[in-house]
C-alpha cells in the first residue's frame, strides 16, 4: 500500500547547458518491494507542466541497477525542464521528483569584434594587452581563446591565452617585429565559434637614433634671422 518515493535525477545537472538536442536523462533507482517499477519521464517547456512535450514510460525489472538514462528526441533549442515519478507493480503511484532544467544551445557564439590594439598599430610595449568585445550568448559563461603568430595564415602559435573568461588578455614578453592575433569563442554548450578577423601590431622597443644636424653649421655666423635648420 506504499507508493514509491519520489526519484532522485542525475544529470543532466540542474541548469546545465549542452550542445546534444537528443540529451539522455539519467536517474537513480528507488528501493521498492513490488517489482518490475515503471518510472514515467516527463519533459516539458513549462516549469508548471501543463502539458509533456515528451515523456517516456520506462520498466525496470532489476532491483540491483543503481541508475539508468532514457533518451530524449531530438528537442528544440531552449529551456527545458524534467522530472520523472514511478508505480509500482501493485498499482501504487509515487510523487513527481523535482524538476530540473537544462538548455539545449546548438548555436556557436558569433566571432568576437577585436578592440585592440588597432589593425596595424604601433606600439613599444612588448607585452600589449589584446581586447575584444563579449559576444552576445545564451549559454554562460562564455569562453575565449587567443591565438598571436608571427605568420598570419596561422600555421602555428607563437603564444596563445588556453580558454579564458576575460575579454582581454596580457601577452607574454614579444620580440620586435609584426605580430598576428585572433580570437574565437566557446559557450557554456561546448559550442565553439568561428575565428575573428585577423589583425596585426608591430612591436617596437628601439629608439631611434640621433639625428646628424646638417645646417647652419656648428658656430656658423648668419644675417638671416629666420634661418632654416
Amino acid at each position: 500500500t506504499v507508493p514509491p518515493e519520489a526519484p532522485a535525477l542525475v544529470s543532466p545537472a540542474d541548469g546545465e547547458n549542452t550542445n546534444d538536442n537528443t540529451p539522455t536523462l539519467w536517474v537513480y533507482t528507488i528501493t521498492e518491494n513490488s517489482f518490475p517499477v515503471v518510472y514515467h519521464f516527463a519533459v516539458s517547456d513549462d516549469p508548471s507542466f501543463p502539458y509533456e512535450n515528451w515523456s517516456a514510460d520506462i520498466t525496470i525489472d532489476d532491483p540491483g541497477l543503481p541508475s539508468f538514462g532514457v533518451t530524449v528526441w531530438a528537442l528544440p533549442d531552449g529551456v527545458w525542464y524534467w522530472r520523472v515519478y514511478a508505480r509500482d507493480n501493485a498499482g501504487n503511484v509515487g510523487e513527481n521528483s523535482d524538476y530540473w532544467s537544462f538548455r539545449v544551445d546548438t548555436v556557436a557564439p558569433a566571432a568576437p569584434v577585436l578592440v585592440s590594439p588597432a589593425d596595424g598599430e604601433n606600439t613599444n610595449d612588448n607585452t600589449p594587452t589584446l581586447s575584444w568585445q563579449s559576444v552576445v550568448e545564451n549559454s554562460l559563461p562564455v569562453l575565449y581563446y587567443v591565438a598571436v603568430s608571427d605568420n598570419s595564415e596561422f600555421p602555428y602559435e607563437n603564444e596563445s591565452s588556453g580558454w579564458i573568461t576575460d575579454n582581454s588578455w596580457t601577452a607574454p614578453e614579444l620580440r620586435d617585429g609584426v605580430w598576428y592575433w585572433r580570437v574565437r569563442a566557446k559557450d557554456n554548450a561546448g559550442n565553439e565559434g568561428d575565428w575573428s578577423d585577423v589583425w596585426s601590431f608591430r612591436v617596437d622597443t628601439v629608439p631611434p637614433e640621433a639625428p646628424a644636424l646638417v645646417s647652419p653649421a656648428d658656430g656658423e655666423n648668419t644675417n638671416d634671422n629666420t634661418p632654416t635648420l
